[in-house]
Order: structure tokens, then sequence, then C-alpha cells
């Protein structure tokens, strides 16, 4: 994640996080800023975390990312439902082993 950071004109830096930067704070019962746990995606426990923490299991749960192996393949593993957003439309390489739960060109599409 980018780090951002408020400047003396109001105007977001570099060093903020995109979540404070887009006001998405109010939209999250958890926000997880990987690294201060002293793990990150893909291990396993950074997604283990953080139904923990919101007292849920896989099944409920969905993870939404552009990243095919971290954000997509290691959810799984777990049982987490995944959902690929490709939003270059690059599609799934034709030799991918992975079997994908769903694939969205567009975030829009998560409310279909």
């Amino acid at each position: 994640m980018s780090s951002w950071r408020s400047s003396p004109t109001g105007r977001p830096s570099r060093s903020a996080p995109r979540w404070y930067v887009f006001a998405l704070e109010p939209r999250f019962v958890h926000i997880q800023i990987e690294g201060e746990h002293g793990f990150g995606k893909p291990e396993e426990r950074a997604y283990s975390h953080a139904m923990e923490v919101l007292g849920v299991g896989p099944h409920p749960t969905l993870m939404v990312g552009d990243n095919l192996e971290w954000e997509i393949v290691a959810p799984q593993r777990l049982g987490i439902y995944a959902i690929w957003h490709d939003g270059y439309e690059i599609g799934l390489p034709y030799d991918s082993p992975n079997r994908l739960d769903r694939i969205i060109r567009r975030l829009s599409e998560l409310l279909e």
C-alpha cells in the first residue's frame, strides 16, 4: 500500500495511507495495514487475522483484489470466496492452474 500524508496545503502527500486520503475509514469495520502485525499478504495469517478480528469464518468472507497470486489464490486456500479484479482485461493465462470464483472488470460489477 502506498503511503500518503496530509500536507500544510490540506492536500495529501505521499506519506498518508490511501484509506485516509480517500476517506475510506468510515466505510470499513476493520482496516488492516500490512506490516503493522509483522505479516501481510500473501501470508495466510494476514487473512486469518482479519477474519478473527471481525469474528467471521471463511464462508461469509470474500476478497476482492487485482493480484492473482496474493489476493486470490492465497485466500482461496483458506476457503475464502475470491473475486479477481481484472481491470486491464488481460484475462487468466490459458495455462493457469487457478480456478477463480469470479472475475470482474469494473468494481461496479460487485453491486450486480
